[in-house]
């Protein structure tokens, strides 16, 4: 389950105890805030380039095996690469799926395990949670990461 600020920091305060510095157990602290604290982006949930366009899973082997040799062609302008580079920005978990007819201006993605649609818009991103036959629990406008729901949990190592 994602975690409040005040969760985070009584949860992690033993383990900040014992960093080399005061100011270390603080940086963590002022991370997790700044993450919490800003706007939902598409490429938290799905794999994006930096212009926040979703990037469609590669075909080449060096994908899965993450062989250089086998591609060779492992660099930074490669599709296995920048796929590879925007799948490790993702920082939720889930299967997270771009759904059909979405575009430049409007993008919805969906998660079937949680039941929960998410729409980014120009003017904003809002949210969507159904139960499992399909009746409206929740709906509204997400300002912030902190305000979406709890079932949506970072992957490991984000915070």
């Amino acid at each position: 389950m994602r975690q409040t600020l005040h969760d985070y920091v009584v949860g992690h305060f033993e383990k900040w105890r014992s960093f080399p510095s005061e100011e270390s157990s603080y940086l963590v602290c002022y991370k997790f805030a700044k993450l919490t604290n800003r706007a939902p982006r598409l490429g938290d949930f799905v794999p994006c380039d930096n212009e926040g366009n979703v990037l469609e899973k590669p075909e080449c082997d060096c994908l899965t095996v993450l062989d250089k040799e086998r591609c060779g062609q492992w660099d930074k302008k490669h599709p296995c690469m920048e796929y590879q580079q925007a799948f490790d920005r993702v920082i939720f978990k889930g299967d997270w799926k771009v759904i059909e007819g979405s575009n430049s201006d409007h993008t919805r993605i969906y998660c079937k395990q949680l039941n929960t649609t998410i729409d980014f818009e120009l003017s904003g991103v809002s949210l969507i949670r159904t139960d499992s036959i399909g009746f409206v629990l929740e709906r509204g406008v997400v300002n912030r990461i902190e305000e979406l729901p709890s079932e949506i949990e970072f992957k490991d190592g984000v915070v």
